[in-house]
């Protein structure tokens, strides 16, 4: 009987074969069987597991919050400084294995995913099995466990197999770890450098200004302008975009590094600098500027549905109105970003929105509308 184990996360899986607190399941497909011993039901064809398994594969961990934006180390995090916590965490021998291998956290659990993919034997354990070496992306997110006896924990999960640590203070004074159990300011620095882990994705990922003629000259907006602008070259940590309303109208843009300038939504379009932009912010625009996964910045930002046909080149949607007995039933193009369905009894018309159920028919939006007693007319607002 292996007893309770703590679930494992099922993100960044890529090239952690095999799987299992015990690794033993080759890979994802073997867990087809569970469909059916587990939850009672039947096992997936071959094919459907392998489209899920390479479903899974592209979840990737969220930015760790408590790194910097530009992807550095905090001063201090936690009590401990980081930055000294790296430092013992890849070079404080904490044991001896069999009198040869010198062990320390980056032995396993090595830096670039937290784990090197492979076993710690039982010996270095001082666990009756080996075990499968866990990655530590997600560790920040699983502390404030409290596990004292009556406790309630509304967040985090014990640490380990087995789930008995309700910190990385308390795993780390295990005497497995030989003089490391009892150095405080060891345990403190190599703590605080975990919760800071890098998880494959930059904390850039995500972060968004908004700006408006108010704020676009602030110093606070300049700095994380240039912080994203910095973070986007090479475009290993993001792809920076732009989107909001430049000129009276909708736009993207995408920061292209090699020029420094911005790409807009129309083919024709010419680049635009950062002060370019400022201008027309102050002459009523507004912006939004967000760091983006590396190689969706295309997408995210100026050809929404990677046709090749610029967003703000798409033809206009138009509707497409059919009766059934007493409804309506309203279509368009779900390429149509942008644009949202209003609806009126009359005309001179106070238009407004339509909210009924949407659909989704082939590559069109499909509302059904009851038209009795009275008809309506429709219309596609570009917002």
């Amino acid at each position: 009987m292996k007893g309770p184990m703590v679930t494992q996360t099922l993100r960044g899986l890529l090239g952690l074969d095999p799987l299992h607190w015990r690794g033993d399941r080759t890979n994802f497909l073997h867990f087809n069987g569970a469909f059916d011993s587990l939850l009672g039901g039947t096992a997936l064809s071959a094919a459907d597991m392998a489209a899920y398994r390479s479903f899974i594969n592209t979840i990737v961990f969220q930015p760790n919050p408590n790194q910097n934006l530009n992807r550095t180390l905090p001063a201090s995090f936690d009590g401990g400084n980081p930055t000294l916590g790296r430092n013992a965490y890849i070079g404080t021998n904490y044991a001896t294995l069999l009198g040869v291998i010198q062990l320390n956290c980056n032995t396993c659990h090595g830096v670039n995913k937290g784990t090197e993919g492979g076993f710690t034997p039982a010996a270095a354990l001082q666990e009756s099995q080996d075990m499968k070496v866990p990655h530590l992306r997600n560790i920040y997110q699983k502390l404030h466990f409290a596990n004292a006896p009556g406790a309630q924990s509304l967040l985090g999960f014990g640490l380990a197999h087995d789930g008995p640590d309700s910190s990385l203070t308390n795993f780390l004074s295990r005497a497995v770890f030989g003089s490391l159990a009892s150095d405080t300011v060891q345990k403190q620095n190599i703590a605080a450098f975990v919760q800071c882990f890098d998880t494959g994705t930059a904390p850039a990922v995500g972060y968004t200004r908004t700006l408006t003629a108010a704020n676009v000259s602030s110093v606070s907006v300049s700095n994380d302008w240039s912080l994203l602008e910095a973070q986007a070259v090479g475009s290993t940590n993001i792809d920076l975009i732009v989107k909001g309303v430049v000129d009276g109208r909708r736009q993207g843009f995408l920061f292209v590094t090699a020029s420094n300038r911005y790409r807009a939504d129309q083919l024709l379009a010419p680049l635009l600098t950062r002060a370019a932009l400022v201008t027309k912010v102050l002459a009523g625009g507004i912006i939004s500027v967000m760091g983006v996964p590396p190689g969706t910045g295309t997408r995210l930002g100026i050809d929404r549905n990677a046709n090749g046909v610029l967003d703000g080149d798409e033809p206009l949607p138009s509707l497409q109105i059919v009766r059934a007995a007493t409804n309506a039933i309203v279509a368009w193009s779900t390429n149509a970003a942008g644009f949202v369905l209003e609806t009126t009894v009359a005309l001179p018309a106070a238009w407004g929105t339509e909210t009924s159920v949407r659909g989704v028919v082939g590559t069109e939006f499909n509302v059904t509308n009851v038209l009795a007693p009275i008809g309506r007319f429709f219309r596609l607002k570009g917002l």
